[in-house]
């Protein structure tokens, strides 16, 4: 690709960025209002499978705005060695066994692909490694400039 071609790629890229930040920044903006419409309306609000409520709206193509609210998540972690987690033990008493599960597990170490390289033999090592790690997607992110304004748009 010529640099010429590589800087028009920029430029476009840049632009459609710029463009779905600002609908993004409307889009959460209408979400907004739609929340709090949703919010003012509890008698029309439906139960949802989990737990949570959902309420729906109808655009004028019978599309559809559906605004869920969730119930509230359960703790993921109760850790009995802490104060909040030994009061949650004790609320639920003799049944605490049955309703919370043990679970052991372990994650790799701060500096774990130095300190495995250490260890073992290159070859060895990279393989290690290897099974250690999952697929990670490449990124793009733009650094943009304020746009120079230009001269048409100081004559208008």
């Amino acid at each position: 690709m010529r640099d010429s071609t590589l800087t028009e790629l920029v430029d476009k890229a840049i632009a459609v960025d710029r463009a779905i930040k600002l609908k993004q920044k409307d889009l959460n903006d209408l979400k907004g209002q739609l929340i709090n419409e949703a919010s003012e309306r509890k008698a029309e609000h439906q139960p949802t499978d989990n737990g949570g409520v959902s309420w729906v709206a109808t655009g004028s193509d019978g599309c559809i705005a559906r605004v869920t609210f969730p119930c509230d998540k359960l703790v993921s972690v109760v850790n009995p060695t802490t104060k909040t987690g030994k009061k949650l033990i004790e609320r639920l008493g003799k049944f605490a066994k049955e309703l919370l599960e043990p679970v052991e597990f372990f994650r790799p170490v701060k500096g774990f692909r130095d300190l495995v390289r250490d260890k073992w033999p290159s070859r060895d090592a990279e393989r290690h490694i290897a099974a250690f790690e999952g697929d990670s997607t490449p990124t793009v992110s733009f650094a943009t400039a304020e746009t120079p304004k230009r001269e048409e748009d100081d004559a208008s």
